[in-house]
């Protein structure tokens, strides 16, 4: 419990309301293994809260994630959490992303997901949601990833918690409107035209009414529903680029200012020096990691995370399975 934690005003009354993710949680009834749950507590006076609670018993409302119903691989989700005003009615609305969802259909494998749940009265939450639809209500509205293996809304480069773990999910304004736009990074997506591999893209949706912001919205033009409002591409393959994001005024004009961290961009040398500067970084590690490559859709990709190693402190080695 406590892979991410977040912070809103779900319900409205002005109080903010906190929110925990459990990525060993094991959903409705311990029947999920290893899914990740996720816990929103009201907020309320200082003198209401204990010192310990325990979530699964106490939490006002719990979200459970779900896995692949053919491989029963975790979807991840609450791998990040983010809280802002998309629609505009003075009220937050929740995000947490699934990096490991495998699209609307389930055959696009660890494509990501964002699920969104729009903030209302305390009164009109369900005590349960659930991402799979079967003990409670689905999202609100659904994001996915353009391709396989893009893992939209974060992931875990090195197999193991705290080790390069891609936080890449935010709600902020920035066109002034006062509403949150929807802001996601993949960090292993293939650029434009799937031309770079595994440069990372990161992605915008902007906020809008509730009419207007459709249950699906996806990154890939051929899916039906809305699509993403503006794409950025990172510059060369393998720079990882929507490793993380942030949003604050840069600048004093009160928009807000978006920055994406690209994890193993070179910098300004020539795109020729990129390569040797990169196997000099990872010096003895980089040793053999040709022959670990794997095929992606037709296209090279990094170790499986946790791949034939141990995990005593990762994540399931049986859910690590989007760089196929």
């Amino acid at each position: 419990m406590g892979w991410d934690v977040t912070a809103g005003d779900l319900d409205g009354d002005g109080v903010q309301d906190l929110l925990i993710s459990a990525p060993y949680a094991d959903g409705p009834g311990d029947t999920r293994w290893s899914t990740m749950d996720l816990y929103l507590f009201f907020g309320r006076p200082a003198a209401a809260w204990q010192t310990v609670l325990a979530a699964n018993g106490s939490a006002d409302v719990i979200f459970y994630g779900g896995s692949n119903p053919v491989t029963s691989d975790s979807n991840f989700p609450g791998w990040d959490l983010a809280c802002g005003d998309i629609d505009g009615d003075a009220c937050d609305d929740l995000a947490f992303s699934a990096p490991h969802a495998d699209g609307p259909a389930g055959d696009r494998n660890a494509t990501g997901a964002i699920y969104i749940y729009y903030g209302r009265p305390r009164a009109d939450w369900a005590p349960v949601y659930d991402t799979m639809g079967e003990v409670g209500p689905v999202a609100d509205i659904e994001i996915y990833g353009a391709d396989e293996n893009d893992a939209i809304g974060g992931i875990d480069l090195a197999g193991s918690l705290g080790a390069n773990v891609a936080k890449s999910l935010a709600l902020a304004d920035l066109t002034g409107d006062g509403r949150a736009e929807i802001i996601f990074g993949a960090v292993y997506a293939d650029g434009p035209n799937n031309a770079r591999n595994s440069c990372g893209d990161a992605y915008v949706v902007f906020g809008d009414t509730r009419e207007a912001l459709t249950q699906l919205i996806t990154v890939r033009p051929e899916d039906p529903g809305r699509h993403a409002d503006i794409a950025f591409y990172g510059a060369v393959e393998m720079d990882f680029f929507g490793f993380c994001l942030a949003v604050g005024d840069l600048d004093g004009d009160t928009f807000g200012d978006l920055t994406v961290g690209a994890l193993y961009s070179d910098g300004p040398p020539p795109p020729a020096q990129r390569l040797r500067r990169r196997l000099r970084l990872l010096g003895p590690s980089a040793r053999g990691l040709g022959p670990q490559l794997r095929r992606a859709g037709g296209r090279s990709r990094p170790p499986a995370p946790g791949a034939r190693r141990e995990q005593p402190r990762g994540l399931p080695a049986g859910g690590r399975r989007h760089r196929r």
